[in-house]
């Protein structure tokens, strides 16, 4: 049991092997409300090793403040998993983070590179090949119709 109790709420959690050795990891976003004091926390990412776990903090444009949704999948095609981490406040003005999986775990967020890094209310999130390109690509939801539709990003090899 890892007690993350002393880290914020975290409302999003995804799995994969994150370090390529074959086990399970996490990654977990984390919400903390504007009202609440302290530093903002950061998103986590939970790395197994045998018994034992290992926290990692996830340095990225969103500082983790408001994250709803994660989802790990192999972005650019290179054998390990990337993960895709949303804002739940646009007004934040916290970007959507990607971060690009360097191999073992080691992750850089590169979502200005790739222009993912739209500011959105996202709630949810999947990915397929939408246009059938070999590609995969990214659609997430928006919780206030206000500020735009669902956002697509198409993937691009």
């Amino acid at each position: 049991m890892i007690d993350l109790s002393d880290t914020g709420r975290h409302p999003a959690l995804t799995v994969a092997d994150a370090d390529g050795d074959g086990d399970l990891d996490s990654s977990v976003g984390t919400f903390k409300l504007p009202w609440e004091q302290g530093a903002p926390h950061l998103d986590l990412l939970l790395i197994h090793e045998g018994d034992a776990w290992e926290v990692r903090p996830l340095e990225s444009a969103t500082g983790g403040v408001h994250c709803q949704a994660a989802l790990f999948t192999d972005r650019d095609q290179d054998g390990d998993q990337d993960l895709l981490v949303t804002d739940g406040d646009n007004s934040s003005g916290h970007p959507t983070a990607f971060f690009r999986n360097d191999g073992g775990g080691q992750f850089v967020d590169d979502a200005a590179d790739i222009g993912a890094d739209g500011r959105l209310n996202g709630m949810g999130m999947a990915s397929w090949d939408w246009n059938q390109d070999g590609s995969l690509d990214y659609c997430i939801t928006d919780r206030t119709c206000s500020s735009s539709a669902p956002g697509l990003h198409r993937g691009s090899t």
